[in-house]
């Protein structure tokens, strides 16, 4: 354990919930105490750094993410896949000019 080590003592005690405490040695008792202070020095890192789970934003989540992240499923390439044929198939029955005009405003990117 890095840092202060607390004094020797003859019991280390730990909560064990609703009031009660249990008898533990000192190794567990020190690396009890070293967990914690891991726990809360992430939760401050995260804090400082403005880190935020999508478990904590829930649906708000939606709005912070590009819509990117929730797109592109197979079903939905499988859609626009058929989609696309669709067009193909109907700018090829269009005049030359047409198709290429549609091809030019439509399909480039």
């Amino acid at each position: 354990m890095r840092g202060k080590k607390p004094s020797e003592r003859e019991k280390y005690v730990l909560p064990a919930g609703r009031g009660a405490y249990v008898e533990v040695t000192r190794e567990v008792y020190l690396e009890w105490h070293q967990s914690r202070r891991r726990e809360r020095y992430q939760v401050e890192k995260k804090q400082a750094h403005g880190v935020c789970s999508l478990e904590a934003l829930g649906e708000n989540a939606l709005s912070v993410l590009p819509g990117s992240y929730w797109e592109n499923t197979p079903e939905e390439n499988a859609a626009k896949l058929i989609c696309m044929e669709k067009v193909q198939q109907s700018i090829s029955r269009l005049q030359e000019q047409d198709a290429c005009l549609v091809r030019m405003l439509f399909l480039m990117k």
